[in-house]
């Protein structure tokens, strides 16, 4: 193909009037992000965890509560106190009443329990930790924003009597949005590009597109979660997603335009045949990743697709910047994309046929066959782990440490023990007289008591209607260990006993956790099949071929 071929292209002619008109284009970037950050901002993000899992024995449990048990229905907050001189101070407990009294008052919270009862007290044995339950009537994702802060203000008297207070549960977690990680994917990336390129200028364009097409991005995803559940994770992930597609595609097109200038192409010419080869394998490359990620609403579970709509859209954005922005930087480096070259480490870019890659490519292609043989055999040992693999969802042990969620987390394991983080809920269907429901809640009480790994059981808690009540089951494992996992399934094979006929659900965060795991595992097939047969369709409608879709899938798979 001649480079006039190359540069009448559609990419080519698209790439030389954004070169040519860089300073329009960079100045309609620049408006564009300003704008959907400022409208971003300016109609509050609504990022929701809805894990709700259709057609699980935790979403029966949690759709009795709420029928049955409305004021029980949302989601639970902690606020956990420790006071190494005790709890027990007239003074704390003063402010501890006074808290509760001022919580109990606030509009979207259903039910306050006092560390110090009526009923049963949740202090630790030395008197040192305690914490309050803080029940609201929606679910985490349900509450409005200041929900949280109403609760987190209404303890400063118990701060102020000298007593170390942190929060823990779903609303607190909901509330903690966003991490910086995005920040070390950058610092990352500038190490890298630093290293393949030797120069400050070139590694400055691929990161200076990313960012760009990584800010429009998020604010899109931001804007788009007032019609659409977006958990906290989905900026999260679709940033560092977007952050590591948007310098890989824009690596892939700098390096080819940096090899064409080596060849004796000015920048003028050079950025249309860039954009017309590179450019062309990244709209696939791009779009075959977009498939990929939508394919996650395979699963059936909204906040896994709504993390892959979230990426989705960063995704889109970076190949929009890579066709558009990308060139009109490009122009603005003209012939001085390679300067302030690092010592040591700058390479111009061109075909060198003694390089360290074509020698080994070179040997590649002498002796294919032990080279796929070799390979093959160590994807297949790398892949072993997949026999053995528990998915499941990290809570509140996984936090950094410094986080208040992490410190209310260490505290109620460290006062009453791991499972008091991730209380099970057994939901009860009553079969309607007062004898049958009292034999019937016997029954399952003394069955939950005389379970393997189960360490406290509450009183049952029947409803204003008499048909339904709801149990609360201390584990003994911490919601992540895989003992709490088989308990949680050995009680819904259990239980009710076998002389009942009392249907009962096994619910809470916990649960809930365990069915999303379980729902995951079962429909990853279906998920991978989607995306290979959808990105195989998609190559070999570029390729025009069955031999590299087929390559493709294969490689992915391994």
């Amino acid at each position: 193909m001649t480079s006039t071929t190359v540069t009448s292209g559609r990419l080519a002619r698209l790439a030389s009037w954004s070169s040519s008109h860089r300073r329009l284009v960079v100045l309609m970037w620049v408006l564009v992000v300003a704008l959907g950050l400022v409208v971003d901002r300016a109609l509050e993000p609504d990022f929701r965890n809805d894990l709700s899992v259709p057609g699980t024995d935790s979403q029966q449990a949690f759709d009795m509560l709420h029928e049955r048990f409305p004021e029980r229905a949302g989601d639970s907050m902690q606020v956990v106190l420790h006071d190494p001189a005790g709890l027990d101070d007239p003074d704390v407990r003063a402010a501890v009443d006074a808290s509760i009294g001022e919580i109990e008052a606030q509009p979207d919270v259903a039910d306050v329990r006092s560390p110090y009862g009526p009923g049963p007290q949740s202090i630790s044995e030395d008197g040192t930790i305690g914490f309050i339950t803080v029940q609201f009537d929606e679910r985490a994702n349900d509450l409005p924003s200041d929900a949280v802060d109403a609760v987190t203000d209404a303890t400063a008297p118990i701060s102020e009597a000298g007593v170390q207070v942190e929060y823990g549960g779903a609303p607190v977690e909901t509330e903690q949005g966003p991490s910086g990680s995005e920040v070390i994917g950058l610092a990352a990336a500038v190490i890298v590009l630093l290293l393949a390129f030797g120069s400050v200028i070139a590694m400055a364009v691929p990161l200076v597109t990313a960012v760009f097409a990584l800010g429009l991005g998020i604010s899109l995803v931001g804007l788009l979660t007032n019609w659409v559940s977006i958990g906290t994770s989905g900026p999260v992930v679709a940033a560092m997603i977007g952050l590591g597609v948007g310098i890989d595609y824009a690596l892939l097109i700098v390096t080819r335009h940096r090899e064409n200038m080596a060849r004796g192409y000015s920048a003028a010419e050079s950025i249309p045949i860039a954009l017309a080869t590179a450019g062309r394998s990244v709209l696939v490359a791009g779009g075959t990743v977009i498939v990929a990620i939508l394919s996650l609403y395979l699963i059936g579970i909204d906040f896994v697709a709504g993390i892959g709509l979230a990426s989705a859209i960063t995704v889109a954005t970076t190949l929009v910047a890579s066709v558009t922005l990308l060139p009109a930087i490009l122009g603005f480096a003209g012939d001085n994309i390679d300067r302030w070259r690092l010592p040591g480490l700058h390479h111009h870019g061109g075909a060198e046929g003694t390089s360290w890659w074509h020698r080994w490519t070179g040997a590649i292609q002498r002796r294919p066959w032990v080279a796929f043989g070799a390979s093959l055999v160590v994807l297949l040992v790398l892949a072993v782990p997949l026999l053995s693999m528990r998915l499941g969802s990290a809570d509140a042990g996984a936090n950094p440490p410094d986080t208040t969620t992490r410190k209310a987390y260490d505290l109620i394991a460290e006062g009453f023990g791991p499972g008091f983080n991730g209380p099970l809920l057994v939901s009860v269907e009553l079969p309607g007289s007062e004898a049958q429901d009292q034999a019937a809640l016997d029954e399952i009480t003394t069955g939950l008591r005389a379970t393997d790994g189960v360490t406290a059981v509450a009183p049952p808690l029947v409803n204003e209607g008499s048909d339904a009540a709801v149990i609360s089951v201390i584990p003994d494992g911490s919601p992540q260990d895989e003992r709490t996992e088989a308990l949680v399934h050995q009680l819904r094979d259990d239980l009710p006993g076998e002389s009942s006929d009392t249907p009962a659900y096994v619910g809470g965060p916990t649960a809930v956790a365990i069915d999303l795991a379980d729902k995951l595992a079962t429909r990853l097939p279906v998920f991978m099949a989607g995306v290979i047969g959808l990105s195989f369709l998609l190559l070999m409608m570029e390729f025009r071929s069955v031999f590299v879709p087929v390559k493709a899938a294969l490689m992915n798979l391994l």
